[in-house]
């Protein structure tokens, strides 16, 4: 049998022409997938590096967070111990303010404020802070004193005094108080 030998030599030429076109698209086509590997596992390789870069930027603002809390944070100590301050002072009013009530510390305080000569001489304090006296008092003079006295006092308010004699003789005045 014999071969078939194709005389038409444009279409051998043609054929051969096409040839190499098809292995330049080959090769393209391989260098275009090599590049696109490649930068596929650039990437795939460089996924721990830009990982630890986002987490260093979170890492300083919240670091940036922090700093600007603790600002806070040293006020509300401080709010928290002056809370502290003034939880105590209350205590400490609220003592001073019982003893205030205890009628023999009153009736001390009472008696530092009386005028030489004078005396009380009877006392009694109701449950409301107030408290009636009746003093002898050796001139109209110091009765007028003591009430003055009494009316800047920090310690007592006064509310009542009975009718006072303008005679240079002892007397005694009934009082009516109030601890402040």
């Amino acid at each position: 049998m014999r071969e078939r030998v194709q005389l038409n030599f444009a279409q051998r030429w043609r054929i051969k022409l096409k040839e190499p076109k098809k292995e330049a698209r080959r090769r393209t086509k391989r260098i275009l997938a090599g590049i696109g590997v490649g930068i596929v596992v650039v990437a795939m390789g460089s996924l721990p590096w830009v990982y630890e870069y986002r987490l260093a930027k979170e890492l300083t603002a919240l670091n940036q967070q922090i700093a600007s809390l603790q600002d806070i944070d040293t006020q509300v100590y401080q709010m928290q111990a002056l809370e502290g301050l003034v939880d105590s002072q209350e205590k400490f009013l609220e003592l001073i303010t019982k003893g205030r009530k205890n009628p023999s510390e009153v009736l001390n305080r009472l008696q530092q404020q009386l005028p030489a000569g004078s005396a009380v001489v009877s006392f009694s304090m109701a449950n409301d802070s107030s408290f009636k006296a009746s003093i002898n008092f050796p001139s109209p003079v110091d009765a007028a004193n003591f009430w003055s006295g009494m009316m800047s006092s920090n310690y007592f308010e006064t509310k009542d005094i009975d009718a006072m004699s303008l005679e240079d003789k002892e007397q005694t005045l009934n009082m009516e108080f109030k601890l402040k």
